[in-house]
C-alpha cells in the first residue's frame, strides 16, 4: 500500500507523523482513507502551530486544548473534532518523547515504572 503524500513542508524537514502512519499501514492494515484522514488532521494542527511559531514538542497543554476547541468553531462536527483529538494524541505519543510531551504539566522526566 502506498501512503498518502506528506505535505510540501516535509521536503525540508521530516513530518513527525510519518512513523505513526507507517505503523498504521503495516501493523494494522489501515485503509488509505484512514491514513489520509490522519495526515489531513495532523497537517492542519502542525500548520496552526507553525503559524503561532510553536514547535510541536514544545506546545503547551493550553495550546493543544485551544486548537481542539477551535475545531468546532471552524465548522467541524463534534465527532470530527473528537477524531482529530484522538489522532493527535496517538501521533504525538509516538513522535514526541514522553518527557517532552505537552500533555505532561510538570515538564520533568517521566517517573520510571
Amino acid at each position: 500500500m502506498t501512503l498518502p503524500a506528506p505535505p510540501e513542508a516535509a521536503a525540508t524537514e521530516p513530518w513527525p507523523g510519518e512513523p505513526f502512519l507507517e505503523m498504521l499501514a503495516a501493523e494494522r492494515g489501515a485503509a488509505l482513507n484512514t491514513l489520509e484522514a490522519y495526515r489531513r488532521d495532523l497537517t492542519d494542527y502542525l500548520g496552526v502551530l507553525a503559524g503561532q511559531g510553536v514547535v510541536p514538542a514544545k506546545a503547551e497543554p493550553a495550546t493543544v486544548r485551544a486548537y481542539l476547541s477551535d475545531l468546532e468553531t471552524r465548522g467541524l462536527s463534534a465527532a470530527s473534532a473528537a477524531f482529530t483529538g484522538s489522532s493527535m494524541r496517538r501521533v504525538l505519543r509516538r513522535a514526541i518523547p514522553p518527557w517532552r510531551s505537552p500533555a505532561r504539566a510538570g515538564g520533568g522526566p517521566c517517573p520510571r515504572s
